[in-house]
């Protein structure tokens, strides 16, 4: 007879990231938002701002970075605004 198990949690990708001291936390998040953003080849243009650009997020609260890891089209309206702010 098999067990049934209760539906599991979908496990976020950064579930845990809490755990991590500070600066652990802050190495995650920036290699996660530079991956995405150099895995975009709309932003290939942008390659020198990169890394100020994942620096800017860095600076941002925990919950807001992970909606930009999480959320692509917020991830998107938040480096297309970050491109303008620096070139402005």
């Amino acid at each position: 007879m098999l067990r049934k198990f209760p539906p599991q949690m979908p496990i976020r990708p950064t579930m845990g990231v809490e755990m991590l001291d500070k600066n652990a936390r802050r190495d995650f998040y920036g290699e996660r938002l530079f991956t995405k953003i150099s895995s975009m080849p709309q932003y290939a243009p942008h390659a020198d701002l990169f890394s100020k650009i994942v620096g800017i997020f860095l600076d941002l609260e925990d919950p807001v970075i992970e909606r930009l890891i999480e959320d692509n089209n917020y991830f998107n309206v938040q480096v297309i605004e970050t491109i303008r702010v620096i070139y402005s």
